[in-house]
């Protein structure tokens, strides 16, 4: 975490320098007023640039001191010729190709990094069987472990929580009539359906990944009564959605939905307690 803090920054700081180089680069030329020299040195700057990002660090520096050396020579025949001084346009365009080049391979080799360490984690999360990648919900693994902070939760504080579950009805019966596309589609809608009717604190599952009876499920701090109120919540928000889709409005889908207080007398653990929610399924005809 620590290195991903310190790549950010790092990142932004050379964003920084890059964009005041930018913008010192403008102000040199418009005070030059040498519109064709600027122009060539920005044209080969911008390919220096994208030579070190394509091509690498080590080959754009080759390439940034050919170029170095080719204006000395440039300058020293110059000043052979007209034994004048060196102007300071030519003595900026000398250094700021190389560190324009730098500062740009630097910040976008830092946004590589981070990337890559994000879907490392990422990848990490879904090994351990945290997290689907379907539906961008926590799985039983993680329902097992957030119980347990749920419930420890509500009798140190006397706080009530319940576990809605959630299936679509007939799922599957609807896999034999309906599209792999439809039904995925109809996998997103409901979860969709099931953040849209939870609060901040509230957090969503999907329970198992077997395809012919998906079961999605939510922790809430709330008594029975509350998620009651979620329960009809999810199912008016599904019906509202499922409205809106053309490739589903034209066949009969519906949710079953069950909720379940935490009781510490009956449910000695987790897996109790999500077992208690999902039987409660049975009792939504």
């Amino acid at each position: 975490m620590k290195d991903n803090k310190s790549t950010s920054i790092l990142s932004d700081v050379y964003l920084l320098i890059f964009l005041a180089l930018i913008l010192t680069t403008a102000i040199m030329t418009e005070l030059s007023g040498q519109l064709m020299a600027n122009a060539i040195y920005l044209f080969v700057t911008m390919l220096l640039i994208l030579i070190m990002y394509f091509f690498g660090l080590f080959i754009g520096l080759a390439f940034n001191l050919v170029f170095m050396f080719g204006q000395v020579l440039y300058m020293i025949f110059l000043n052979s010729i007209n034994h004048g001084e060196i102007e300071l346009l030519q003595i900026y365009w000398l250094i700021v190709p190389l560190v324009l080049s730098f500062t740009f391979y630097s910040m976008t080799n830092r946004v590589r990094q981070l990337q890559s360490d994000n879907l490392e984690l990422q990848n990490r999360i879904i090994e351990q069987g945290a997290f689907n990648t379907k539906t961008n919900l926590r799985t039983t693994a993680a329902f097992l472990e957030d119980s347990n902070v749920f419930t420890e939760t509500s009798q140190r504080f006397n706080i009530p929580t319940s576990v809605v579950a959630i299936q679509v009805r007939y799922l599957e019966q609807l896999r034999e009539i309906m599209s792999e596309r439809r039904i995925d589609e109809l996998i997103d809608l409901t979860t969709t359906a099931l953040k849209h009717s939870t609060r901040g604190n509230d957090i969503s599952y999907l329970l198992n990944d077997d395809e012919s009876n998906l079961t999605w499920a939510t922790l809430l701090y709330t008594d029975l009564d509350g998620a009651k109120i979620v329960e009809e919540r999810i199912k008016d928000n599904f019906d509202q959605l499922l409205i809106n889709a053309k490739s589903l409005k034209d066949i009969d889908i519906s949710l079953k939905t069950g909720a379940v207080e935490y009781d510490n007398q009956e449910m000695k653990s987790a897996n109790a307690y999500m077992d208690a929610a999902i039987k409660e399924l049975e009792y939504d005809v």
